[in-house]
């Protein structure tokens, strides 16, 4: 069947996170922790976010709520279906419900006294994973993820030395300039760490920072509290990925330093970001993850049937 790439041109730089625990669906696999737990767990987080925008009509779950015009893809999936190889819906919600490393519905939001901040909208499936990406999808380009970096690690300084805990940073974290690549390069993060980086995310909620905060950052904030108060069950392993480029069936990321993960030309002698000598770690090629679970469904209903279908489904959206 075929699938679409989510991004075809430049990707943007993002932070990748996934909580550890002992979870049915989770299998051995060749990729890192945080990125396999993406592709493994996708199809649930996937339908969870559907749910909660309202785009399921029936057995069907749709990813566009726009009109679509003559020969427009008709992207969504059938619910029993693609959730059948989890078990169904009902195994699925029975799991995640009371999985501690599930941040969006097991765990307390952080603590935030007072202050009067909405929380992150709960999510109920597959909440063990995410992404930390730029502002408003930003950071497509070396230069521009440069620059987040470089605010990102401002801030981090700013409030650290607020927090009182300067020295206790430089003990638990590597030193790099900027700081944000020694926070996420080793992985899984202990428990001196999560302790810091708690303390910095409460902080940041009750000071809106960076943004309000995003969506994105209040899913990370989360997966740490849900980490640094579970430590004996919980694991959470971060990876910081860089700028890359996609050309719709091959995802390309751009060499980056072993020790630290910054971007560093292959032919640089040493990083300077950590100042480490040793070889770069050479660009990688990993095959896109698309759209999946979507599916074009007039590959599997017909053109008609599935404009049809997407046409109740916006219909039963305007009668709620």
């Amino acid at each position: 069947m075929k699938r679409a790439a989510a991004i075809v041109g430049s990707t943007p730089a993002h932070l990748r996170w996934a909580l550890e625990t002992n979870c049915p669906w989770r299998r051995p696999d060749h990729h890192g922790f945080a990125e396999s737990a993406a592709r493994q767990l996708k199809i649930p987080q996937e339908f969870a976010t559907a749910r909660a925008e309202s785009r399921i009509f029936g057995d069907w779950c749709f990813r566009d709520t726009e009109p679509l015009a003559e020969h427009q893809e008709v992207w969504g999936f059938n619910i029993c279906e693609t959730l059948r190889p989890f078990g169904g819906l009902e195994r699925i919600e029975s799991t995640c419900q009371h999985c501690p490393a599930n941040a969006g519905q097991a765990q307390p939001e952080v603590d935030l006294g007072p202050t009067p901040i909405s929380p992150a909208p709960r999510q109920s499936l597959a909440g063990c994973f995410g992404w930390l990406r730029a502002m408003d999808d930003q950071a497509t380009s070396p230069a521009q993820a440069h620059e987040t970096v470089a605010n990102w690690s401002q801030q981090i300084e700013i409030s650290r030395e607020r927090l009182g805990r300067t020295d206790d940073w430089s003990q638990a974290f590597i030193n790099t300039r900027p700081v944000w690549y020694g926070i996420w390069c080793r992985s899984p993060l202990n428990a001196a760490q999560l302790n810091l980086l708690f303390e910095l995310s409460s902080l940041w909620l009750l000071e809106k920072i960076p943004a309000g905060p995003t969506l994105d950052w209040r899913r990370l904030f989360q997966a740490i509290a849900a980490a640094a108060q579970n430590t004996s069950t919980v694991s959470m392993h971060v990876e910081w990925v860089n700028a890359g480029h996609s050309d719709g069936i091959r995802w390309q990321l751009p060499a980056f330093c072993r020790n630290c993960r910054a971007p560093r030309e292959a032919a640089d002698r040493h990083c300077a970001v950590c100042g480490d000598f040793s070889v770069s770690e050479p660009a990688r090629h990993r095959k896109v993850l698309g759209l999946r679970p979507y599916i074009d469904l007039r590959r599997v209903l017909g053109d008609s049937a599935a404009y049809e279908l997407h046409q109740q489904f916006r219909k039963s959206r305007a009668d709620r």
